[in-house]
C-alpha cells in the first residue's frame, strides 16, 4: 500500500501540469457552482435575520375609517397572534418631496440607528440615513396638519435604516407627485389623531422560519385565516358604530336646532310684544299731545278774538297795535317837547297838557292790552314748544320702534332661513348616512412591501441564473476531468500490468488512482468552496447594495449543499476512476504490458471528393484523418471550447445589454436637462418663473403633470408615472416616443401610451386596457393606444383631455422640464418662485452609472471565470493530445520534421477544433445571453437584448488567443519529447 501511495506522489510530480489542471478545473467548477447557488441562500438568510432582529411585522392592517381600541382587542384575542402594536403614520411634504411620518415603536418595526441618538423631545426625530444628516431640520407641509400631529417641524438627532424600507424605491404617497422619497420617525405623543391609522402584527412561530420559504408561509397562513374571518366581523361592527355615531350626531343636531329655534322664536315673540306695548303707549301719548295742541290753538284763537274785540273800540287790531303804540309814543314825545315851549298857565299849555294826558291815557290802555297779549302769546308759545318737543320725542320713539319692527321681521326671516338651511343639512346628512360605505379592512403582509418582494424576486433571478450558468462550468469540468483521468490510466496500462503481475489486486491498483484523484479533488474542492463562499457571494451581494439597504452579508454554509458538493464530486471522480480502470483492468496482465494498439485509420468523407482531396498536401491529409480518427478528443475539445466561448459571449453580451441603457434612455428618449418640482400646482408658467428662467439661461420650459400610481402583476406591485404635458408638441422636444417598430409617434387624443416593460409585465398589447391605483387604492381603467420604447421605470403618457376624462378632475401641473446652458446659481432662492427642488438629468445619469458599475462586477466575474475555464480546458486537452501522440511525434522527428513543422502539425488540429468550438459557442452564447437577460432583468429596468458585433469578435478572439497561449506554454513539452524513450515503448 505504501508503494502505491509513493507511486501516486511520483505521478503527481511527473505530470504536475495535468494534476494542477484537474485540481483547478474542479476548483473553478465548484467555486462557480457554490458561489452562485449559495449566494441566494446567504442573501435570503441575511435579509430574514435582519427582519427578525428588528422585528419586521408579518401583517399590517389599515382601514378606510381607521382602527379603534376595540379592533385592537379583537385582534389580540386571536390564538395565533404573538404581538399586536397599533400605531400612526401620515404622508407629508418636505421641500416638495413626499415623506412618511411614523410613530416610534419599541416592540415592532424597530429602526437601525446609524448615527446620532434617539429622540428625547417631541420636536426631535429620526430620519432616513440615505436622505438626511444629523442636525438637519425637516419642515412638514400638509393641509390641516394640526389635525394629525402637534408639531410643524423637527430636528434630526439620529439617522436610521428601517426593515420596512430596504429598497431605493419606497412606494407611492398620497401627497406631492405621488412618489414616496423618504421616511421619518417621531415620538408617538406627537400624533393627535383619535384613531389608529394602522396596526402591525407578528404571528406565532414565524420568527423561527425564514420568511422567504414555504415554512414561513405555512405559519403565517394560520393567522391569515383567523384575520380573514375576523375582518368582515369587525367591518360590520365598525360600520354599525359609524352609523350609530352618525345617527347620534344627526339627532343631537336636530335637538340643538329645534331647541335653538324655540328659544329664538320665544325671544322674537317677546320682542314683538314689547314693541307692540311700547308702540300703543306712545301712540296714546302722541294722541294726547296732539289734542293738547289743538286745544291750545283753540284758546289762542278765542283769546285773540277777545283782544281784537277790545281793540276794535280803538279801531285797531292785534296786527296794527304795535305800530299804533309806537305812533303814540312818538306823538307823546312831540307833545312833551311842545309843552316845554309853552308857559305854564297859558291856554296853549293847558290844551297841550290836556292833549298829552289824554294821549297818556290811551297809550296806557294800549300798553296794558299789548302787554297782556304779549304775556299770553309767550305763555302760549312756551306751551306749544313743550307740546311739540314732547311730540317730536314721541315720534322719534315711534320711528325707533318701527326700526325695531324691521329688525324683528329681518330676524324672523333670518330664523326661517337658518331653519331651512339647518333642516337641509340634516336631511343631506341623513341621505349621506344612507350612502355611507361599509368600512374596509386592508390586510397586508410583507409581500405588499415593494422592497421585501423585489429583494426576493432579484434573489430568485440570481438563483435561476445559478441553476443554468454553473451547468456549463460543471459539464465542461467533468468532461475534461473524465478525459484527463481516462488518458492518465490508459497511459499507465503497462504499469498496471506490472503491478497486477507482481500480485497487486485490481482493487488496490484502482485505489492508487483513486488516491491520486482524491488528492486533486479534495484540494480543488477546498479552493472552490473557499472562493465560492467568500468571494463570489460578496461580489453579487455588492450589486444588491446599490439598490437595497440591507446589512452586511452573512456567509452561511448550508450543510446539505456543502456535503453534497463534496460527496458528489468525490463520487464522480471515483466513478471516472472505476470506469477507466475497469476498462483497462479487465484485460490480462500480458496484454496490459504491451501498449494499446493505435486506432486504425479510416477514410473520411472528404476523400470522396477526389479533386479536393488530391489538392491537399500530406500534412493536411494527416490532420483531417486524425481529426476524425480521435472522435472523443473532437467532442471534448469542441464542447469545452464552445462552453467557454458561450460564457465569454454571454459576459460581453451582458455588458452590451447593461452599459448602453443610459445612452438610449437619456440620449434617444429623454432630452431635457432638468426637472423643476413646483410647490403648488400651476396652470401656466407665469411671469415670475419666466423671468427667473430667462435670467438663468433656462431654455424652453414646458409644464407637465407627473403623478405616481401603482399596478399589479403576478402578486407583485410596481410604480408607474402618469405624464400629462401641457402642450404635446413641446413634449416632443424633450421626450421622443418610439413604438416597437422604432417609429416616432405622438400622444393620442384618446387612450394612453405605456412603456414596453410595463406592457410585458401586464401581458397587454395595443387596444387592451390596464388597471392602475392611486395611494388611496382608487381604481382607474386606462385604454392602451400603443406601446413605446423605454428602459428605466414605467411611464404612462396621455393627453390632458383624456386625463380629465379618466380621473374626473381638471388638470394642473406640478413640474417643469427644460434645457440648461448651465445650472442656476445656488444663490437663487428657488422657493421664492414656487419651486421646491430641481432634478438634474446628469445627476440621474451618475446614479444609474454607479448601479451599472455594480452590475459590471458580475460581468467581470463571468468573463474571468470563462477565461480561466477556457485556459484550463485548452491546456488540459492539449496536454492529453500530446501525451496520446508521443510515439507519433517521435516518429515524425525521426523522419526529419523540425520543431516548427511538428508544432504546426499538432496545433493545426487544435486550432481547427477551436474554431469549430468557437462557432458553436457563439451560437450557444446567443441563447444563453437571452436566457440570462430575461431571468436577471429587474421589474423596472429593461435590458437590451441585442449583442454588439464586436462582442462576437472579442469572444472568439479571446478563446483563440487562449488557444495560442496554451500552445506557447506547452511548446517546450513538445520539443522535449524523448524520441528513443517514446519509440522503445513498443518493444
Amino acid at each position: 500500500m505504501i508503494l502505491l501511495i509513493k507511486n501516486t506522489f511520483i505521478k503527481i510530480k511527473k505530470s504536475l501540469g495535468r494534476f494542477l489542471s484537474i485540481l483547478f478545473i474542479i476548483a473553478l467548477g465548484i467555486s462557480v457552482f457554490i458561489g452562485l447557488r449559495e449566494s441566494s441562500f446567504g442573501m435570503l438568510f441575511t435579509a430574514d435575520n435582519y427582519y427578525d432582529e428588528y422585528q419586521l411585522m408579518d401583517f399590517k392592517i389599515t382601514s378606510t375609517y381607521g382602527l379603534n381600541d376595540d379592533d385592537i382587542v379583537a385582534i389580540k384575542n386571536l390564538f395565533n397572534v404573538s404581538k399586536v402594536v397599533p400605531t400612526y403614520s401620515i404622508d407629508v411634504l418636505d421641500n416638495g418631496k413626499a415623506i412618511r411620518l411614523h410613530a416610534i415603536e419599541d416592540e415592532i418595526n424597530n429602526v437601525v440607528l446609524k448615527d446620532g441618538r434617539m429622540p428625547e423631545d417631541n420636536d426631535e426625530c429620526l430620519a432616513d440615513s440615505h436622505e438626511y444628516e444629523v442636525g438637519d431640520t425637516i419642515t412638514f407641509s400638509k393641509t390641516n396638519l394640526e389635525d394629525y400631529i402637534s408639531i410643524k417641524k423637527c430636528e434630526v438627532v439620529g439617522t436610521i435604516d428601517s426593515p420596512m424600507y430596504i429598497r431605493d424605491e419606497k412606494g407611492i404617497s398620497s401627497v406631492g407627485n405621488g412618489k414616496l422619497t423618504s421616511f421619518v420617525y417621531l415620538s408617538k405623543e406627537v400624533f393627535t389623531m383619535n384613531y389608529y391609522t394602522e396596526v402591525y402584527i407578528i404571528a406565532k412561530n414565524t420568527s423561527s422560519e425564514n420568511s422567504y420559504y414555504d415554512d414561513y408561509e405555512t405559519e403565517l397562513n394560520k393567522l391569515r385565516t383567523q384575520l380573514e374571518e375576523l375582518k368582515p366581523i369587525r367591518e360590520t361592527i365598525r360600520y354599525e358604530e359609524v352609523l350609530k355615531e352618525a345617527n347620534q350626531k344627526i339627532s343631537d343636531a336636530e335637538k340643538e336646532l329645534y331647541g335653538n329655534l324655540a328659544e329664538s322664536e320665544a325671544n322674537l315673540a317677546e320682542v314683538k310684544t314689547n314693541l307692540d306695548e311700547n308702540s300703543a303707549d306712545l301712540n296714546k301719548v302722541k294722541s294726547s299731545l296732539e289734542t293738547s295742541l289743538v286745544d291750545l290753538e283753540s284758546t289762542v284763537t278765542s283769546k285773540e278774538a277777545e283782544f281784537n274785540n277790545t281793540l276794535e273800540s280803538y279801531n285797531l287790531t292785534l296786527e296794527t297795535l304795535p305800530a299804533k303804540i309806537t305812533e303814540f309814543n312818538e306823538e307823546k314825545t312831540s307833545l312833551e317837547e311842545l309843552l316845554q315851549t309853552y308857559s305854564e298857565g297859558t291856554s296853549e299849555y293847558s290844551e297841550t297838557e290836556a292833549e298829552l294826558n289824554n294821549l297818556n291815557t290811551k297809550l296806557g290802555n294800549l300798553n296794558t292790552i299789548y302787554n297782556s297779549y304779549t304775556s299770553f302769546t309767550s305763555e302760549i308759545e312756551s306751551q306749544r314748544s313743550s307740546l311739540e318737543e314732547n311730540l317730536t320725542k314721541i315720534n322719534s320713539s315711534l320711528d325707533e320702534i318701527e326700526s325695531n319692527y324691521s329688525f324683528y321681521y329681518d330676524g324672523l326671516d333670518s330664523l326661517e332661513t337658518e331653519k331651512a338651511n339647518a333642516l337641509a343639512e340634516i336631511n343631506e346628512a341623513k341621505e349621506e348616512l344612507n350612502n355611507i360605505e361599509k368600512p374596509v379592512w386592508y390586510l397586508l403582509d410583507r409581500t405588499d412591501n415593494s422592497g421585501y418582494i423585489s429583494y426576493k424576486e432579484d434573489v430568485i433571478k440570481v438563483s435561476a441564473i445559478s441553476k443554468t450558468l454553473p451547468i456549463f462550468f460543471v459539464i465542461v469540468s467533468m468532461l475534461v476531468c473524465l478525459n484527463s483521468l481516462s488518458r492518465l490510466i490508459e497511459e499507465e496500462r503497462t504499469e498496471m500490468g506490472i503491478l497486477q503481475a507482481i500480485g497487486y489486486s485490481k482493487a488496490k491498483i484502482a485505489l492508487g488512482y483513486m488516491i491520486y484523484v482524491f488528492i486533486a479533488a479534495l484540494l480543488g474542492i477546498a479552493i472552490g468552496l473557499t472562493i465560492g463562499y467568500s468571494i463570489i457571494p460578496k461580489i453579487i451581494y455588492g450589486i444588491f447594495l446599490s439598490r437595497y439597504y440591507v446589512p452586511k452579508l452573512i456567509t452561511v454554509i448550508n450543510p446539505l449543499p456543502f456535503s453534497l458538493v463534496i460527496v458528489v464530486t468525490l463520487l464522480l471522480m471515483a466513478l471516472v476512476v472505476i470506469i477507466a480502470c475497469y476498462k483497462e483492468l479487465k484485460e490480462v496482465p500480458a496484454r496490459l504490458l504491451r501498449p494499446k494498439a493505435p486506432k486504425s485509420g479510416k477514410k473520411v468523407f472528404l476523400e470522396q471528393m477526389t479533386k479536393l482531396w488530391q489538392k491537399l498536401n500530406f500534412t493536411w491529409k494527416v490532420t483531417i484523418r486524425n481529426l476524425f480518427r480521435y472522435k472523443k478528443r473532437i467532442i471534448m475539445t469542441v464542447l469545452g471550447v464552445a462552453g467557454c466561448t458561450a460564457l465569454l459571449l454571454t459576459g460581453f453580451g451582458l455588458n452590451d445589454s447593461i452599459n448602453n441603457i443610459s445612452k438610449l434612455q437619456y440620449g434617444k428618449i429623454i432630452h431635457y436637462d432638468a426637472m423643476f418640482i413646483l410647490n403648488e400646482n400651476q396652470t401656466e408658467l407665469g411671469d415670475k418663473i419666466t423671468t427667473l428662467f430667462n435670467d438663468n439661461n433656462i431654455l424652453n420650459p414646458s409644464l407637465i403633470n407627473e403623478q405616481a400610481y401603482k399596478f399589479s402583476f403576478k402578486n407583485k406591485t410596481e410604480d408607474a408615472y402618469v405624464v400629462v404635458p401641457s402642450n404635446n408638441e413641446e413634449l416632443e422636444e424633450y421626450i421622443s416616443l418610439y413604438n416597437l417598430d422604432n417609429k416616432e409617434i405622438t400622444i393620442p387624443s384618446y387612450g394612453a401610451l405605456i412603456t414596453e416593460q410595463m406592457a410585458d409585465l401586464l401581458g397587454v398589447k395595443a387596444g387592451d386596457t390596464i388597471e392602475i391605483r392611486d395611494s388611496d387604492n382608487a381604481l382607474y381603467i386606462i385604454y392602451v393606444s400603443d406601446i413605446v420604447e423605454n428602459y428605466t421605470s414605467h411611464y404612462i403618457y396621455m393627453d390632458k383631455s383624456y386625463y380629465e376624462e379618466t380621473f374626473n378632475k381638471t388638470i394642473d401641473y406640478n413640474m417643469i422640464i427644460a434645457k440648461l446652458n448651465e445650472k442656476p446659481s445656488t444663490e437663487v432662492a428657488l422657493t421664492d418662485y414656487n419651486i421646491l427642488s430641481v432634478n438634474y438629468t446628469e445627476d440621474i445619469l451618475d446614479s444609474f452609472d454607479s448601479f451599472v458599475q455594480g452590475l459590471n462586477k458580475i460581468i467581470y466575474l463571468i468573463l474571468i471565470c470563462a477565461g480561466a475555464l477556457a485556459l484550463i480546458v485548452l491546456y488540459n486537452l492539449t496536454i492529453v493530445n500530446i501525451s496520446e501522440r508521443k510515439r507519433e511525434v517521435a516518429t515524425l522527428k525521426v523522419l526529419g520534421f523540425n520543431d516548427k513543422e511538428i508544432s504546426a502539425y499538432i496545433y493545426r488540429e487544435t486550432i481547427i477544433l477551436t474554431i469549430f468550438g468557437v462557432i458553436i459557442g457563439l451560437v450557444l452564447g446567443i441563447f444563453l445571453h437571452k436566457f440570462i437577460i430575461y431571468t436577471a432583468q429587474t421589474d423596472n429596468i429593461l435590458f437590451i437584448k441585442t449583442i454588439k458585433w464586436y462582442s462576437y469578435i472579442f469572444s472568439a478572439a479571446i478563446t483563440i488567443l487562449f488557444s495560442f497561449l496554451v500552445q506557447l506554454i506547452i511548446s517546450k513539452t513538445l520539443k522535449n519529447i524523448d524520441m528513443i524513450e517514446s519509440l522503445k515503448s513498443v518493444e
